[in-house]
């Protein structure tokens, strides 16, 4: 047996076959996404003043929303005066006066009718609005027109956000209106994030560690973070794949019993993904949201109780996607080889009606739980290595004193699914 001279890695198998529809559920958070929109942001001042703008292309539903009823109704925008455009468009910045339109949402995230007043900022205070425009056949008389999705978030005036019905708290320190508007400035839009990744968040990057070293002006590390994570996310995704390819898993039970399945997975990284550590194994020492890398990736796999029923090419692969496999780099402490974990739970998706295994996993997310509360839960008790040029992977899962289920895996094939295709 040859362990493979690689950093550990830690796997965690997550979605199960066929879930469930969950319930429609929608939270929003201010500045989430740490990328400028393409077109919607302004300085200026609101006035009292409202008009009639109609809903323009905006696909809307009617029912209860955030902030009110939601029912249909007459679309209304507030008009404010602007005084820094940051958009592009041609001939915007020609105009002193533009008209937004507020929108609530439903718990399904889709807009609804807004059902308090049209003159939805009532502080005449100068302010960054971040919303949406609207094409110039749909402006109102003539005048810019946008669309504000999460009013309660789109408009700053220097103060933190009323978040999750609670009281903002107070902060030592905020960006101002314009340094806000500066900040956008530098940011990239989420085009720009997909293509170039950490060459595009470097510059905002960049201004918001010589602004704020620590990251603790608000709303810097929400902003970070989102931005962060997009960068992230590319950097994964251009990660040489090692273990991509064609799965026989076998599990064995206590009894001896054994069961196979096969996996197919992309061919790729999906995307960042970050370890969730028991807070008795965080590090307390606060890190400023830059310093802050992901762990390791994920990408995307499907099973079958025969090898024939995998997928073959990205169309069946979108129709039959089945779970997502996250990997995480740590360092090796000195020792070679890949360390890994598969999360036993998912097995029960492979056989729902098997009451042997049923049981098992029972007995296992039992034992689990007491790992973690207590904090003793070993994250990578798994591993992958060389066995006669084949790649394979062994896990042991403890479901009581001396009683295992093992987890097995070979590579029989190198045959994944491209899924950027």
């Amino acid at each position: 047996m040859t362990w493979l001279a690689l950093p550990w890695i830690l796997l965690s198998l997550s979605a199960s076959a066929h879930p469930p529809a969950p319930p429609d559920f929608c939270s929003k958070i201010p500045f989430a996404s740490g990328v400028r929109p393409e077109a919607g942001v302004f300085v200026g001042a609101p006035r009292t003043d409202s008009v009639w703008a109609g809903p323009g292309s905006v696909e809307y539903v009617s029912g209860p929303g955030h902030s009110g009823s939601g029912r249909g109704r007459r679309i209304y925008g507030q008009v404010f005066e602007v005084q820094r455009y940051m958009d592009p468009t041609p001939g915007l910045r020609e105009h002193e006066r533009v008209a937004v339109v507020p929108w609530d949402y439903g718990p399904g995230c889709r807009p609804v009718p807004w059902s308090r007043s049209a003159v939805w900022v009532t502080e005449m205070e100068r302010g960054l609005l971040r919303g949406t425009l609207r094409e110039e056949s749909e402006w109102v008389g003539g005048m810019p027109t946008y669309d504000v999705w999460t009013p309660e978030f789109g408009w700053y005036t220097g103060r933190p956000f009323r978040e999750f019905g609670r009281t903002p708290e107070e902060v030592d320190d905020a960006l101002s209106v314009d340094e806000l508007f500066e900040l956008y400035a530098l940011l990239p839009t989420w085009p720009e994030i997909q293509a170039r990744g950490w060459d595009a968040a470097s510059p905002a990057v960049a201004w918001m560690k010589d602004r704020t070293p620590d990251g603790t002006a608000y709303p810097v590390a929400s902003i970070a973070q989102g931005l962060i994570r997009a960068a992230e996310d590319h950097r994964a995704r251009e990660v040489d794949l090692r273990v991509r390819g064609t799965w026989e898993i076998s599990v064995q039970l206590p009894s001896g019993r054994v069961e196979t399945v096969y996996w197919r997975t992309s061919a790729s990284a999906e995307g960042a993904w970050y370890e969730m550590l028991h807070p008795g194994r965080r590090d307390t020492t606060r890190v400023a949201p830059w310093d802050r890398r992901a762990d390791g990736f994920s990408f995307h796999f499907w099973h079958a109780r025969e090898r024939s029923g995998l997928p073959t090419d990205s169309a069946s692969a979108v129709r039959e996607l089945r779970g997502i496999w996250d990997v995480a780099v740590v360092d090796s402490a000195g020792e070679v080889g890949w360390r890994a974990v598969l999360q036993p739970s998912e097995v029960e998706a492979w056989w729902p009606e098997d009451e042997e295994i049923s049981a098992a996993v029972a007995r296992y997310l039992e034992r689990a739980t007491e790992g973690w509360e207590s904090g003793r839960s070993d994250p990578l008790p798994g591993r992958f290595f060389l066995q006669d040029d084949t790649l394979r992977f062994e896990q042991p899962v403890e479901l009581g004193e001396e009683e295992l289920l093992w987890i097995r895996g070979r590579r029989i094939a190198m045959e994944s699914v491209d899924r950027r295709r």
